[in-house]
């Protein structure tokens, strides 16, 4: 229909029974969206593309898999039997014996109703124009040519190195000029980056507290006010280490929170320095997104999102670096165990949920890696280059991601501030307000074409935030480089609308980043800031603050430990210096025997 690819049959709905004793039955609802028959075009809307509706028939079935749905609606179609998927004739009925198939009728295509995600959003158009090779040959339902001599249409196996899991095999192509400067470039591909140095404020003098913020819209004019307080020493420290944490801010009284990593529970505490020794190590390991998935559950995914807040709760972790809603691109991918399913829908759903349970409790969690990380294979140095066309992106890739943060929501509680007409607060209201439950993503090591998804414009400013109209909070994944020079750029990161780099420490020429030095950043700067500080207000990283209460930083126990170790260390290499230089400046006897009868001695 309509010239789009489709797949034949696709998952727009399921629902779980309670456990049934033998015999017994349930009736469940399961309810449809026609966003989810949806195609993407990309030569739509006089070729800027968007999802379309096709006009014609779509079959609406029940079933256990995606084999018996295709039976069952070809049945209903009156094909012949013979060509029923083979070794699944049987599978055409339900339990009940019935064939339970509907069919809904789309009259005209309808180009329209599906151009937003959600009201008030930016027009969703082609953004990942760059993303193919004009000579490559790419795999879809209708050419299985690029299977062609066992995947290996480009080349031989590679005997450099064999350890590639795409497909379980390697292989060889040539890279062009035009991809090679890119790779060794770090353009982000903002076409509205200028050397435009504007006047921001940064330092000014004030009395707002982070706390203030809570529950305040986005786009509250008090937001400026607050952001005018901080100092460029401080947000060139949020911007540049924010690994495992956040960092502390005393123009704005921000605490230090921790984040950590996950997804199946929260894990890493005392590596990574976050933690006091008897407080961190109260986490439970929970099921992998892997597991869950095949519950096929939404509630429990749900209440493991909570469960995972309430130990972020008694840990004093207000991050999650999870849960991974990526696809399951193959069987060898080496994050396979974190991701849910290769399946889009069942993903994003389970995502949406889990992420929701946590932040029912105050934990905003880093959905990853986003997005097209399907190995993690020759991800270091310069970055794995992942090509793929725009609906491949759209409706594989990226529908779990937007279905995770589109519309989803929960309530907080805040005091609200009440102030005199000099600005001073004369006490408080208590009051609810309904906020994002998805504010924080990470990116991914890999590339999409050749550009850095962290550092990708199109991805995270034009998808990510207009599209979708994400405010939250956007880290990088680990930075990578460690002594080979890193292709993760701060500026990069900056420029395609990205917040922070996941770094413990400044690395950028041994003194950390300085975005005093890069004028024309400082309003990327600034709105980096807006979106961190966004998403920890509205998180348990706030609770027990109110106006004038200050953050005082407390002692990691742990560190006393590692003092004992330096001061058992300092005391060995004194003892072993000690030693070595009484043996090399003691005295010795030399004898001398010339004959039996004369013997000289030298001291």
């Amino acid at each position: 229909m309509g010239g789009v690819e489709k797949s034949s049959v696709l998952l727009v709905g399921f629902a779980k029974t309670a456990s049934l004793a033998p015999g017994a039955s349930e009736t469940v609802t399961v309810s449809v969206s026609l966003k989810d028959l949806t195609s993407y075009d990309v030569n739509a809307n006089d070729g800027k593309g968007g999802y379309v509706l096709d006009a014609g028939n779509y079959y609406i079935t029940a079933a256990s898999n995606a084999h018996e749905a295709i039976n069952l609606i070809l049945l209903e179609k009156a094909i012949d039997a013979s060509k029923l998927v083979a070794g699944k004739q049987d599978d055409t009925s339900s339990p009940a014996g019935e064939k339970m198939v509907g069919l809904y009728v789309q009259t005209t295509a309808d180009y329209t109703s599906y151009s937003v995600a959600a009201e008030g959003l930016q027009t969703i158009q082609n953004q990942f124009t760059n993303t193919t090779l004009d000579d490559a040959v790419y795999l879809s339902r209708s050419d299985w040519s690029v299977m062609e001599n066992n995947g290996l249409r480009y080349g031989t196996v590679s005997s450099a190195n064999s350890r590639a899991e795409v497909g379980g095999k390697q292989f060889q192509k040539a890279v062009t000029d035009f991809i090679k400067k890119i790779l060794e470039s770090e353009d982000s591909l903002n076409p509205n980056l200028t050397n435009e140095v504007k006047n921001v404020v940064f330092g000014k003098e004030g009395d707002l507290d982070l706390i203030d913020l809570r529950g305040l819209p986005y786009d509250d004019p008090l937001w400026d006010k607050l952001l005018d307080q901080i100092t460029l020493e401080e947000l060139s420290k949020l911007i540049d280490e924010c690994g495992y944490c956040s960092p502390e801010m005393k123009s704005i009284n921000k605490p230090k929170v921790t984040d950590l990593d996950g997804p199946a529970g929260l894990n890493d505490i005392i590596a990574h320095g976050s933690m006091p020794i008897g407080e961190g190590l109260q986490a439970m390991t929970w099921p992998t997104q892997y597991m869950l998935a095949c519950a096929w559950n939404v509630q429990l995914a749900e209440d493991m999102g909570r469960g995972i807040a309430e130990d972020g709760l008694y840990s004093k972790t207000c991050g999650w670096y999870g849960p991974g809603i990526n696809i399951h691109r193959t069987p060898f991918a080496g994050r396979n165990f974190e991701y849910y399913s290769e399946d889009a829908f069942l993903s994003g759903v389970l995502g949406k949920a889990e992420v929701n349970g946590a932040a029912q409790k105050g934990m905003y969690a880093f959905i990853k890696h986003f997005a097209l990380n399907d190995q993690e294979t020759h991800r270091d140095e310069r970055g794995l280059a992942t090509f793929a066309d725009e609906q491949t992106i759209r409706e594989i890739y990226l529908k779990p991601f937007e279905m995770t943060i589109v519309g989803n929501t929960v309530e907080i509680n805040y005091n609200k501030a009440e102030r005199n007409e000099d600005g001073k607060i004369t006490g408080y209201t208590w009051e609810t307000a309904t906020v994002p439950a998805a504010t924080a993503v990470m990116t991914s090591f890999n590339r999409i074409g050749a550009t850095w998804a962290g550092g990708h414009y199109y991805l995270i400013t034009e998808v990510l935030r207009g599209e979708w109209g994400f405010n939250g909070f956007v880290l990088t994944d680990y930075e990578v480089g460690r002594g080979k020079g890193s292709y993760m750029g701060t500026l990069q990161t900056l420029g395609a609308g990205g917040d922070a780099k996941l770094k413990t420490v400044g690395m950028d020429a041994l003194f950390g980043f300085d975005i005093s030095k890069y004028p024309e950043y400082q309003e990327l700067g600034r709105e980096a800031a807006h979106h961190i500080l966004y998403t920890v207000v509205n998180s348990a990283g706030m609770n027990g603050f109110v106006h004038g209460v200050e953050y005082v930083k407390g002692f990691a126990y742990y560190k006393l430990i590692l003092i004992g170790w330096d001061i058992l260390a300092v005391v060995g290499l004194a003892w072993m210096s000690i030693v070595l230089v009484r043996r090399i400046r003691k005295p010795k006897n030399i004898i001398w025997v010339v004959d039996d009868n004369l013997e000289i001695e030298f001291v």
